[in-house]
Parts: structure tokens; sequence; C-alpha cells
């Protein structure tokens, strides 16, 4: 039995649009997230000259520029970026793999920031539709990060691979070249999957408290 009517909260103007403005914004780099990834996608896959960055370099030559400078004890060239035709199907898939998981971890998080200000706003923020979300995007984040570094080590070797062996260069080579693998793991990303997790833990507990206090009043 309820005791008395429900109090409605309110939002205070300039919180109001704050949050419109959050959410508007969040929905955009959505939107935007989806159509820059489709059309990264459809470059590397159709298109006959393809620009990739990144791609390592095996004992890279001093610059020259660097020559005149006294206080510049070393100076080497880690990566380069190059315009490579012909590519293999491999490397085009690799590419376009690499180019979903980084677009994929923009749109679900501009998803879950976009939903959650449509609670707030709707002034019911402890949906389980938010929980949800947000473990959805610590498994994104976690995903895309430990994944991202792999494929794009794979994507460049497969492209070293194409433009031919002459280009490849062993670690106990003297001379210049591409490297035909190398990837870096960031742990950055496995500590942003465990925050927006605490997030969606937080959200669950309040879910809870506010079933309990809408029983209350």
């Amino acid at each position: 039995m309820k005791l008395s009517p429900k109090a409605t909260a309110r939002i205070a103007r300039a919180d109001n649009w704050s949050l419109r403005a959050i959410t508007g914004g969040s929905m955009f780099v959505a939107a935007l997230g989806v159509w820059s990834t489709v059309a990264r996608i459809l470059i590397i896959t159709r298109d006959p000259d393809v620009t990739v960055s990144g791609m390592q370099l095996e004992n890279p030559s001093t610059p020259e520029f660097t020559a005149g400078a006294s206080s510049i004890v070393s100076a080497q060239y880690e990566s380069v970026t190059i315009v490579a035709s012909d590519l293999s199907t491999a490397a085009r898939g690799y590419l376009a793999a690499e180019a979903a998981t980084s677009g994929l971890l923009i749109i679900g998080l501009s998803v879950v920031v976009a939903m959650l200000g449509m609670r707030l706003l709707a002034k019911r923020p402890f949906a389980r539709s938010v929980t949800w979300a947000s473990m959805a995007a610590a498994i994104i984040t976690l995903a895309v990060g430990m994944t991202a570094p792999f494929l794009a080590g794979l994507a460049r070797a497969e492209v070293v691979m194409s433009l031919g062996t002459d280009n490849v260069t062993a670690a106990n080579n003297s001379s210049e070249g591409f490297s035909l693998f190398m990837t870096t793991v960031d742990l950055a990303p496995i500590g942003w999957a465990f925050a927006l997790a605490m997030v969606a833990a937080a959200f669950q507990v309040g879910q809870r408290l506010q079933r309990e206090t809408d029983g209350l009043v």
C-alpha cells in the first residue's frame, strides 16, 4: 500500500540542457563512428591504393636533418606511412578488421553515454538496460584493447609480404627495411574495462535500491 504519492524529482534547467547536449553529442559521435568505420572499410577493400600507417622499421637510418644539431645524441625513425597498391586479400582483410575493432570501441562507448543521458533525462537512471550496456562496453573495451594491436601487427605483416621479401629485414641484419611482425600491448584498455565494469556494478546496486525505494513510497 502506498502511503503517499511518489515525489517527482526535478532536474534544474542548466542540468537539463547539459544532459541534452551530452546525450546529443554522444549520439552524433556514435553515428559519425559508424559512418567513418564503414567508409574506412570500403576504402580498404575496394580502392586499388591503400594508405597504411604505422609500418615499423628495422635498423632505420639516422634522419639527415638531425646531423647538424649538436644537442641530439641519436635519432631514428620508428615507423612510416605508405600508400600501397595490389595488396593481398589477407592484408586488406586484417586492415579492415583493425578498422572495425577501433570503430566498435568508439561506437560502443558513445551509445552507452547516450543511453545513460536519456535515462537521466527520464529521471530513471538505474535501468537494467544501462547496466547491461555498461557491462557490454566493458567487454568491448577489453576485447578491442587485446585484439586491435594483434590485428594491427598481422595486417602490417601481410602488407610487408605483399610488398615482397626484399623489403623484409631480419633483426640481425644491418640494412634498413620493414619489420615483418611487431606489435605493442597497451594496458590502459584493461583499466578502462575494469572501470566500466565497476560502473555497471554500481548501476546494478542502484537498480535494486531504486526498486526498494519505490516500494516504500
